[in-house]
């Protein structure tokens, strides 16, 4: 979708960001619902506690099951379990108590509204399923494009996929000024120096200001309030 600007004259800027652990927490409901998938699709029970989600993708954590249980699914197998995973996640998601971090309501919202800003996302998830978490709190309309998890097994070729897709969606004669990448985990601060993107590390997921900015940081936030003070400073 083009995105409508009053303004021709300027450029954009594309903020992206990833969800979990960035925007909300889903208090494990994607780890439950992968594991149900499995079950449901090939007959495995597997709690996956072996399995660390943080910044990992819905295709590697995919691949390295199937690599685990010396399995080679077929297309269709593939395609049935990221549906069961999706139908799943959408059962179960709200009885799982998922919430918002501090702040980013109120930045989604003041961000929408002003059209120097194009949102996008660079998420580990499958694209139905990031849908199914955004909407659980009114914040999908926000995000017209992104990087998803069925693009790629690695996040630095999904971040990649959004850049190219921000540049479809800001249409001509609107060029993007620059990329902010916001993430909290290493693979996300890997991610956006893959894109050349300003990295803003949050610290609301399990790695610290300094595990962030030894990643490749260049700014680091504890609530998302202060990503408007960051783009505000920048023009």
């Amino acid at each position: 979708m083009m995105r409508d600007v009053k303004n021709p004259e300027y450029a954009l800027v594309c903020v992206l960001f990833d969800i979990d652990g960035t925007l909300l927490s889903a208090n494990g409901a994607g780890r439950r619902a992968f594991s149900k998938a499995l079950s449901t699709t090939f007959g495995w029970e597997d709690p996956m506690r072996h399995v660390n989600f943080s910044g990992a993708t819905d295709l590697m954590v995919f691949d390295q099951i199937m690599a685990e249980k010396d399995y080679s699914p077929s297309r269709m197998e593939r395609n049935s379990f990221f549906r069961n995973m999706g139908d799943e996640l959408e059962a179960t998601l709200g009885g799982g108590d998922p919430f918002l971090y501090d702040g980013v309501s109120e930045v989604i919202a003041k961000l929408s509204q002003d059209n120097r800003y194009l949102l996008g996302l660079v998420t580990g998830n499958v694209e139905r399923c990031a849908r199914i978490k955004l909407r659980c709190f009114d914040l999908d309309s926000a995000f017209s494009f992104g990087g998803f998890g069925h693009d790629h097994p690695d996040r630095n070729e999904i971040a990649g996929f959004a850049v190219t897709r921000a540049r479809h969606c800001a249409g001509e004669p609107h060029g993007i000024d620059r990329f902010y990448l916001v993430g909290d985990t290493p693979a996300d601060m890997r991610a956006a120096r893959a894109i050349n993107a300003i990295a803003i590390g949050a610290t609301t997921g399990d790695a610290d200001a300094a595990t962030l900015r030894e990643s490749g940081a260049d700014f680091v936030i504890d609530e998302m309030t202060a990503l408007l003070g960051i783009l505000h400073q920048a023009g």
